[in-house]
């Protein structure tokens, strides 16, 4: 964790004055193509082993439910807080 807290933290430097249209920007066309790429993915691709993750050994539909849905899911709720307070 503690070098993905070093990432996020230079990430944040790195894009500190990025504006939120540009981010919306960016997200709608990451988005369309990530999503396309997806959809290309059969059965098959889905069971490939995808690597080792905090010590789980995940394929690729796993990666994705983890990254795609529940990462993603966690970041909308932090948003979310952010927001309300």
């Amino acid at each position: 964790m503690e070098e993905v807290n070093a990432i996020n933290a230079q990430h944040a430097t790195d894009f500190a004055t990025v504006g939120k249209q540009d981010v919306l920007d960016r997200l709608r066309a990451s988005s369309a193509a990530g999503t396309e790429q997806l959809r290309q993915l059969d059965a098959a691709d889905l069971e490939r082993t995808a690597g080792v993750f905090c010590g789980h050994e995940l394929t690729i539909a796993q990666l994705m439910e983890w990254i795609f849905i529940g990462h993603a899911a966690e970041h909308l709720a932090s948003i979310r807080a952010a927001i309300a307070d």
